[in-house]
């Protein structure tokens, strides 16, 4: 995956990043409600009629990002952690409809997740099927299950695939049919429906509404494998975003009458809610509302080289660095009057860069460059706790008015041998 990182002085309207830099510190994320709600109003216009949307926190967890989704723009919860089962609960909608997701759920999070009121889970295998039962008896409340299924289907136009080859996600397809005659358990485990996502982050509204057109098919196909009505379809997203980069937000105009006629055809009772159908998206939501305010410690040559060191390194906008995802580099250049620059963070090794080659004017220490479109897999996607520096200020704003400024800290704490038996 590319990455175009945009370096700028000042914000384009609103707060000005310079005023919250001063205020709160930096680095600082910054992240604009106003520009969440018109992405989330513009996604729904895209998809078919009453379908469902899930926020997958993964993208971003933070709290108050979170209840602004679920709470007033009406989107639910997909998590796949504890940590995120906590954070989603604090929204009004509650754990009613949350989706547990995630190839690798233990007995743990499972008893933690059903304790905390999640009665919906994503099944990726057989024998997570059996934890979830065997879990579900033991606490003596009812659930529902999706299974997610890998088609026998390939495909291409993703920077991710999670369907259509060998991968660790979900059931292969060709299984599905035993999975259907023991769908239930103990009375207490109903398999619901599929959860299906075949691909992430696809830009070309040809080949995602393609993708979208063989989940549909796929998930026909598996209702009539199991021979029950489902009561959920979820069809994955794929919705794509511009990261690090000032680009416009990327539109599926033509994705709505074309999946609205596939599930006339494969579901004749979804417009009524039977099924319910649901797509869920993370990057599309959020991304375009974060920017990343960092300070200018300093502008410096090194044998004819020019560095410009900043105070956000990789350990706060590594985007999947521990994955190798953030190289190579292509920066796009704003100020074609300024000097070529290699901008740095401040960690102690030589792996800390953030973009080459990317024309600045000079600049002096205290001043303030910006990167946009960081709303999505910035922060909780880095190398936090590499070099143990202080986390960064989260700030919430939506338009001109500051909502809240917070940061979450990386602690120890002692852990007993009964809390090491609870870790699998």
């Amino acid at each position: 995956m590319w990455f175009t990182y945009v370096l700028r002085m000042h914000s384009s309207g609103g707060l000005s990043f310079v005023h919250l830099g001063e205020r709160f510190g930096s680095p600082q994320f910054v992240y604009d409600l106003a520009v969440i709600r018109s992405d989330v109003s513009a996604l729904r216009s895209e998809l078919p009629d009453g379908a469902g949307i899930y926020y997958s926190l993964k993208a971003n967890p933070n709290p108050g990002i979170t209840k602004f989704v679920v709470d007033d723009l009406g989107c639910d919860a997909e998590v796949s952690s504890q940590g995120e089962v906590d954070i989603a609960a604090q929204c009004r909608p509650g754990l009613a409809r949350m989706l547990y997701t995630g190839p690798g759920k233990t007995e743990c999070e499972l008893r933690f997740a059903l304790e905390s009121g999640v009665s919906i889970f994503s099944i990726e295998s057989a024998a997570e099927l059996d934890r979830l039962s065997a879990v579900t008896g033991h606490n003596k409340r009812p659930v529902k299950c999706l299974l997610r299924v890998n088609a026998a289907v390939e495909g291409g136009g993703a920077s991710f695939r999670m369907m259509g080859g060998s991968g660790q996600f979900g059931i292969d397809e060709h299984n599905i049919g035993a999975l259907g005659m023991h769908q239930v358990f103990d009375g207490n485990v109903e398999v619901a429906g599929v959860h299906l996502y075949s691909v992430s982050n696809v830009a070309s509204e040809e080949k995602l509404t393609a993708e979208l057109l063989k989940s549909v098919k796929l998930a026909e196909r598996i209702e009539r494998a199991i021979g029950t009505r489902f009561e959920f379809v979820g069809l994955g997203g794929g919705f794509a975003a511009p990261y690090a980069t000032s680009e416009k937000r990327i539109g599926y105009r033509g994705l709505k009458s074309a999946l609205e006629y596939a599930l006339d055809q494969a579901f004749p009772d979804w417009r009524m809610g039977q099924p319910r159908v649901f797509f869920e998206s993370g990057r599309h939501l959020v991304g375009r509302s974060g920017t990343l305010v960092t300070r200018v410690l300093a502008d410096k040559r090194i044998r004819g080289q020019r560095f410009v060191v900043v105070d956000a390194g990789v350990n706060v906008i590594g985007g999947m660095g521990a994955l190798g995802r953030t190289l190579p580099i292509r920066p796009q250049i704003e100020s074609p009057g300024g000097e070529p620059a290699t901008v740095v963070g401040p960690l102690c090794t030589p792996l800390d860069v953030l973009a080459r080659k990317v024309f600045l004017p000079s600049l002096q220490a205290g001043s303030y460059l910006t990167i946009p479109a960081v709303g999505a897999y910035g922060l909780t996607a880095s190398v936090l706790g590499f070099t143990s520096r202080p986390q960064p200020v989260e700030t919430v704003v939506d338009g001109d008015k500051i909502l809240e400024a917070t940061k979450f800290e990386i602690r120890r704490v002692p852990v007993d041998s009964g809390g090491l038996a609870q870790t699998g």
